[in-house]
C-alpha cells in the first residue's frame, strides 16, 4: 500500500502550528491586560480575549474538525474587530493564526488526496492462499481448547463462513 505517514506527520505539525499561534495570541492579549502601561487597550484586549479564550484554550486539544470549526468562528468574529486588533497591535498574531489555519487545511487536504490514492481493501484473496488459510484454521479448530488455540483463533471469531458445516457464527474465543 501507499505510505501516508509523511502526510499524517505534516498534518500533525500544522495542527501544532495552529495551537502555537493560538497560544501566542492569548499570551499577547494577557500581557496587555496585565500591563498598566497598556490601560488604553484593556477594553479592546478584553473583547479579543473573550472571543479567543473565554473558556480557556482547551479546545486546541479537541479533534481536528472541532478545532477547525472553533478557529473559523474566531477568525470570522475577528474579521469585524479590526479596530480592536489594531489598538492592541495584535494584527501580526491574528494573521499568524489565520495563516496557520490555512496551512493546516492545506495539509489536511493533501493527506486526504494521498489517502485516496491508497489501493482499495483487498476484495478477493488468491485461491491458494485461501485454501492454505482454511486448512490451517481447520487444524487449529481441531486442537483441544487451550489458551494458545484461543489466542490464535481470536482474530477470526468475527468472520462468517460462507459454506460448509458450522455456517453459523462461531462462539467467541474464551479470554486467556
Amino acid at each position: 500500500g501507499l505510505d501516508t505517514r509523511g502526510a499524517t506527520e505534516d498534518v500533525q505539525i500544522a495542527d501544532d502550528n495552529r495551537d502555537t499561534a493560538s497560544q501566542a495570541l492569548r499570551h499577547h492579549l494577557q500581557a496587555l491586560l496585565c500591563s498598566a502601561a497598556h490601560r488604553e487597550s484593556w477594553e479592546a484586549a478584553s473583547r479579543l480575549f473573550r472571543v479567543l479564550a473565554a473558556d480557556g484554550l482547551g479546545w486546541i486539544h479537541d479533534a481536528y474538525a472541532a478545532e477547525t470549526l472553533k478557529l473559523r468562528d474566531i477568525l470570522g468574529q475577528y474579521a469585524g474587530m479590526g479596530a480592536d486588533i489594531e489598538q492592541c497591535q495584535a494584527r501580526i498574531f491574528v494573521d499568524q493564526l489565520a495563516a496557520a489555519q490555512t496551512f493546516f487545511e492545506q495539509k489536511l487536504a493533501e493527506r486526504g488526496a494521498a489517502q485516496a490514492e491508497k489501493p482499495e481493501v483487498l476484495a478477493k484473496i488468491h485461491p491458494d492462499f485461501e485454501r492454505t488459510l482454511r486448512a490451517t484454521l481447520l487444524v487449529l479448530e481441531g486442537r483441544p481448547a487451550d489458551t494458545d488455540r484461543a489466542y490464535v483463533l481470536e482474530p477470526f471469531t468475527s468472520l462468517r463462513r460462507k459454506y460448509g458445516p458450522g455456517a453459523t457464527d462461531p462462539a467467541p474465543a474464551p479470554q486467556a
